[in-house]
């Protein structure tokens, strides 16, 4: 557990440079700023059609912020360590692949939380103010959100850990980011009404993307409630795509006596 800590805080300082410091403070003014243009040139004259709980508003935001988060911190996540040699200088200590694998991890979720914050939580806030809606939300329906997408984060962190295993920083992106769209759009668009006339079309498009947390989290800020079988569905992805990160992290041919 120790090693896992900290690892997990060099990670933290690999992971924020100066570069992706500036861009996280950039794109949290500019969100910032686009929440309360709204107000300041009063473009909404109706606000009732405004008053969504908070937590519906947050979701809408995060379904956007945590994909492009997990893939700005952890695409390459591992191929990137190899070919810069950094996996060759840790496994020369009594460090093992679980533990890496874990410290990576964990280290991309406090990444992509910060972000959660910056460009999901933070400009809400100031959009809701801003034009006097106040924050109309239940404490157990924002934290089992919070809690929800937490988890989502730590899956799509994973699926990007386990193909940067044998894909570079660019393909691993561009792969998850193209089995986002065809889902979203092909799958759950164009093609819905059609699967969604037999049994394994339907089949197809629930299993299609591992998206049960979100789905989960879509269901208990309107009710409160918790969809066990969608958060079952969203853990039994999550553990099967960490079992890859694991099987194929621990494959991986590292030469620790290489000069």
């Amino acid at each position: 557990m120790r090693n896992i800590l900290n690892l997990t805080k060099i990670e933290l300082i690999r992971i924020w440079s100066l570069g992706k410091i500036v861009t996280a403070i950039v794109m949290c003014l500019v969100a910032c700023l686009l929440a309360v243009l709204p107000a300041i040139f009063s473009w909404i004259n109706n606000l009732q059609n405004l008053s969504m709980p908070f937590t519906d508003y947050l979701i809408q935001f995060w379904k956007i912020v945590v994909p492009f988060s997990a893939l700005f911190f952890s695409s390459g996540i591992i191929s990137n360590d190899i070919k810069n040699h950094w996996l060759r200088s840790i496994l020369v200590h009594s460090i093992t692949r679980e533990e890496i694998v874990f410290s990576k991890i964990l280290s991309s979720l406090i990444s992509v939380l910060i972000m959660m914050i910056l460009l999901g939580i933070i400009p809400l806030i100031l959009f809701s103010t801003s034009l006097g809606l106040g924050l109309n939300f239940k404490i157990i329906n924002l934290t089992l959100v919070i809690l929800l997408f937490t988890l989502e984060a730590s899956l799509f962190i994973t699926i990007a850990t386990w193909l940067s295993c044998f894909l570079s920083g660019f393909m691993n992106v561009f792969l998850l980011a193209a089995w986002m769209f065809f889902d979203n759009i092909i799958m759950k668009g164009v093609m819905s009404l059609w699967l969604n006339n037999t049994f394994s079309g339907t089949l197809i498009l629930d299993f299609f993307f591992p998206s049960g947390f979100s789905e989960a989290a879509v269901v208990a800020s309107s009710t409160g409630a918790i969809s066990f079988e969608n958060i079952l569905w969203g853990f039994a992805a999550l553990s099967f795509f960490l079992s890859l990160a694991f099987f194929h992290f621990n494959k991986l041919t590292i030469d620790v006596n290489s000069d």
